[in-house]
């Protein structure tokens, strides 16, 4: 996955499932090839994740946060802040939609 930082930002670009690492980042997601699992790993409590080629809605970007607690990312241009709650629970907000609620 190619990254690149700016300042404190970090900028990835994801291609295929995997692993979400990173806290704070910004992931831009590819779907040409096909849909995207991402994993969230348990120490990560806050992301951005953005549909980079505005095709969610062909192949979608499922963010799987563990506990059976999942995200379908299928909206095209599809732009979703993730952060952890006072409860250490999962949220979301779509900037792209302007709504929010629980994972």
């Amino acid at each position: 996955m190619p990254r690149h930082i700016h300042g404190e930002i970090i900028h990835e670009a994801i291609t295929a499932s995997g692993p979400l690492s990173q806290g704070g980042a910004n992931y831009f997601v590819d779907t040409t090839e096909g849909a995207i699992t991402l994993t969230v790993a348990a120490d990560v409590t806050n992301f951005r994740v953005y549909d980079s080629h505005i095709n969610f809605s062909l192949n979608n970007c499922t963010l799987d946060f563990g506990g059976g607690s999942t995200k379908v990312m299928n909206l095209d241009g599809e732009i979703m802040a993730f952060f952890k709650d006072a409860n250490d629970a999962w949220r979301f907000i779509s900037e792209s939609v302007g709504s929010g609620g629980a994972v």
